[in-house]
């Protein structure tokens, strides 16, 4: 008797769990995971990457090697800030699914119902015919306060090279007005050399 109601309490305690768990909520795409699995593929690639950088119509570009996972982790970082399973984006959300217009690519298209103070405007996920096989994604992000106006648009392609999906190129573009500093623009673009 006693083995039975040890057996029972093991079962009980095990079942239970200290994560909450929230009814009816929808699990989304996992973009910080996305992106740490981006870095380490990348990571181990002997390859260049030729980066242009543009701030208010100057204009310099350099390559870039060897590459290590530190450069694209700063490169992704606006990426990886983003997690719609985050409170604020969960039930906040709308899904739409559509054929790209322009390639034979899908897209997911994640939109918020309220703004709620949050950067995210858009996102856009391309893939083939299944969303595990990402081969664009496209964000839009915008804060606007008392000290700060600012637009993030951010583009990355990718691909996949063997089992490993690869980033192909990434291009960042945007604008901001804070107080006490001049407005500027700015534009990103790294792209691999194969």
């Amino acid at each position: 008797m006693k083995k039975v109601a040890a057996l029972f309490l093991s079962m009980v305690l095990l079942g239970c769990s200290t994560e909450p768990q929230h009814a009816g909520t929808t699990s989304h795409f996992n973009i910080p995971q996305f992106v740490d699995d981006l870095v380490l593929n990348m990571s181990g690639q002997k390859l260049t990457v030729s980066k242009t950088f543009t701030l208010n119509g100057n204009t310099e570009t350099k390559k870039i090697n060897p590459i290590d996972s530190a450069f694209w982790a700063r490169e992704l970082s606006r990426l990886k800030e983003i997690d719609l399973n985050a409170p604020q984006y969960r039930d906040n959300l709308i899904i739409t699914n559509q054929p790209d217009s322009l390639s034979n690519l899908q897209v997911r298209v994640y939109t918020l119902k309220e703004q709620k103070n949050i950067p995210l405007q858009s996102l856009a996920i391309y893939y083939l015919q299944e969303p595990a096989e990402i081969r664009q994604v496209k964000l839009e992000l915008a804060t606007n306060n008392f000290i700060a106006s600012t637009k993030t648009s951010c583009a990355l392609w990718l691909n996949r090279y063997g089992d490993k999906l690869l980033i192909d190129s990434l291009k960042i573009t945007g604008a901001d007005d804070m107080i006490l500093q001049a407005a500027r623009s700015y534009r990103a673009t790294s792209k691999t050399v194969w």
